[in-house]
């Protein structure tokens, strides 16, 4: 009977015909679809049916350059082309890294994702759908026109946790309509050193705040049950013992129990898809061979049930960084058996080339260790139970496609940027505003008469009206931010306007713009250097911009300057000391000296992190810290110099 072919699995349809016949074009929405309830009885019948090595490949979650089935794979994988990781290794989940992303349309995106799982359920061994995680940190950060968010250092700064969890339901929706059904998000990390490169993306240092809005914002991913949340990334990551990315912690037990693993408790109390491991150790061990942290504090302590699983490449890591196995044959299939016995359900295999742990090998590796009952297949089974569970409760097994129509509505539309602007209101900080003039008023709000300077390298550096990854920090449209940070004016760039748009529209030609240099370009192409060295952006303050600034400086009657960081992300962003560069301090001392006596100086700080000291601020007659607020930015920054919105 037509539909009712069982693949020899015994009677009744089988899952890959019923999910071929359910087909993208035919595909129930999105973001539509409630939650679809785990059958435990069918979940077991999978498991009944299924080999150790069709179970090992569903416990891996390999990077993907490019969605096409008969497109290389990564380089560094043990298969030929994209399909293969499905027909070959059974893999259970893929990601778009942010550093190789396969695509920035997201109409693209979605159709690319709906036409490789239709490949997948065909090719794949008992055509199991497969979850598909992006970093969606911020919104849907990856795709061109997307609403970006606030970064979520100022989400903190408005302590708004129930505009917050309405903004990231926004985000949720747009994510589904891409066609993605993971979020690596949120992190619940404390804001403890500003040298780490990752600190922008922590909520505060005040653990009942981190909770709080961690678990808004798990709610809000999860709200319509087609995105899982991945809480991240237990537990001790924020405190590297020398500020840089992946560090290993010292910890005492006591601040770790009563300071930074509460907020993971509050975040996971509702529940939560999945929770990613940290990347580091702490006291000595591995998290990701941590048995007492991912057992007996996450299983255990907090009941949690979801999928634990790995960061990019961290099997490896704890080989080729913290040297907890040696870095041989034998040292991989320790971490291997190590890493499942403690907790791990998951692993994330990265496309760059330190992936030393490959996809096929990875499944003969725990074939190998159950045969030799070095590793129960029971062990195998919990874990793979815990993601068949997460892909029925994604509704995946109903429906495993999206439909394509609603990315247009849903990414980027005005209900999310009106949201998005609201969130960048509230997380302006005035942290300077003293008077400049001769009755003392505060230089803040502006007129809005002035004749207006404007420079500095937050705006429009180089005078590309489309270069403003200032204002939205990294994880948006690539890793440390496309392109290293240079946009052209005609390329892809988040929805939302900037501010020098928005001052230029509410003050016309009272505006001038002086562009200063932010230059990105020598990424990658200095091979004497390491790789942190090579990503430090290249401020600059030339002769010709010096000139012009002398010129404009003394005809204004106010001067704004935008001050700040680069975009960056993890160990690219780690840094030794808060200072700005050397250019952007010159580039403030030029405006004093040239400035009349009364006119109003006032900067517009972009940053992840605290940057600068007095030696920089004791020029600024006011100074607003605008963080990186994102799509909302340009109004929000505006709204503010102008007092139409008091933060």
């Amino acid at each position: 009977m037509s539909g009712q072919d069982t693949d020899g699995s015994g009677d009744g349809p089988s899952r890959r015909t019923f999910m071929k016949a359910t087909g993208a074009a035919t595909a129930a929405a999105a973001v539509d679809v409630g939650t679809v309830a785990a059958d435990q009885e069918e979940i077991d019948e999978l498991l009944g049916e299924m080999s150790v090595a069709e179970k090992a490949g569903q416990m891996l979650q390999p990077a993907l350059t490019s969605l096409d089935p008969e497109d290389p794979a990564a380089d560094v994988f043990d298969v030929e082309t994209t399909g293969e990781l499905f027909s070959e290794a059974g893999v259970g989940s893929v990601l778009a890294g942010g550093a190789e992303p396969p695509t920035l349309d997201p109409e693209e995106l979605v159709t690319q994702i709906n036409a490789l799982q239709e490949y997948n359920v065909e090719n794949s061994p008992n055509g199991i759908p497969f979850f598909f995680g992006i970093d969606g940190v911020h919104g849907a950060n990856y795709v061109d026109g997307a609403t970006t968010l606030p970064q979520r250092h100022n989400m903190g700064a408005t302590r708004d946790v129930d505009l917050i969890e309405q903004a990231e339901e926004h985000s949720a929706d747009a994510i589904a309509a891409t066609g993605c059904h993971e979020t690596f998000a949120p992190t619940v990390e404390l804001q403890r050193d500003p040298r780490w490169g990752r600190y922008f993306e922590g909520i505060s240092e005040d653990p009942k705040l981190l909770g709080d809005v961690s678990l808004a914002r798990t709610r809000a991913f999860e709200h319509d049950g087609r995105v899982s949340a991945t809480v991240k990334h237990f537990a001790g990551y924020e405190v590297p013992e020398n500020g840089n990315d992946r560090a290993a912690a010292n910890v005492s037990m006591r601040d770790f129990r009563e300071t930074l693993l509460p907020p993971f408790e509050v975040a996971l109390a509702e529940g939560a898809g999945m929770v990613m491991v940290n990347s580091g150790s702490v006291n000595g061990v591995p998290a990701h061979a941590s048995y007492w942290l991912l057992t007996t504090v996450l299983r255990e302590e907090y009941g949690f049930e979801g999928v634990i699983l790995s960061d990019w490449n961290d099997l490896y890591r704890m080989i080729g960084l913290h040297e907890h196995y040696p870095d041989t044959d034998e040292g991989r299939r320790m971490a291997i058996e190590e890493a499942i016995e403690a907790g791990l359900d998951m692993f994330m295999l990265g496309s760059g080339n330190d992936a030393s742990i490959k996809p096929i090998a990875f499944v003969e590796t725990v074939v190998d260790l159950v045969d030799s009952g070095d590793l129960s297949e029971q062990r195998i089974d919990d874990s793979v139970e815990r993601i068949l569970e997460l892909k029925y409760d994604l509704g995946l097994f109903e429906d495993p496609y999206t439909d394509e129509s609603l990315v247009t509505d849903l990414v980027g539309n005005e209900e999310s940027l009106a949201t998005a602007a609201e969130l960048a209101r509230e997380s302006m900080v005035l942290l300077k505003n003293e008077g400049a003039t001769e009755d003392g008023d505060p230089v803040l709000p502006l007129s809005g008469e002035e004749d207006l300077l404007v420079t500095g390298p937050g705006v429009s550096p180089d005078g590309v009206e489309n270069r403003v990854m200032m204002q939205h920090g990294g994880w948006t449209l690539g890793w440390q931010a496309i392109e290293n940070g240079s946009l052209t004016e005609d390329g892809p760039r988040p929805a939302g306007t900037t501010m020098i748009e928005e001052l230029e529209d509410a003050l016309g030609d009272g505006v001038t713009h002086v562009p200063t240099t932010l230059d990105r370009a020598q990424w990658w192409t200095a091979p004497d250097l390491t790789a942190y060295e090579e990503t430090r952006p290249a401020y600059d303050f030339t002769d010709d911009q010096r000139s012009a600034v002398e010129s404009a400086a003394p005809e204004a009657d106010a001067v704004v300057v935008v001050l700040g960081e680069a975009p960056h992300n993890e160990g690219f962003g780690d840094r030794d000391d808060i200072a700005l560069h050397e250019a952007q301090r010159e580039i403030v001392r030029t405006v004093a000296e040239n400035a009349g006596e009364d006119t109003p100086i006032v900067g517009v700080e972009y940053a992840g992190s605290p940057r600068g000291g007095q030696e920089t601020f004791q020029h600024l007659d006011a100074l607003l810290y605008a963080g990186q607020p994102g799509s909302g930015g340009g109004v929000a920054i505006t709204e503010t110099l102008l007092g139409e919105y008091n933060p």
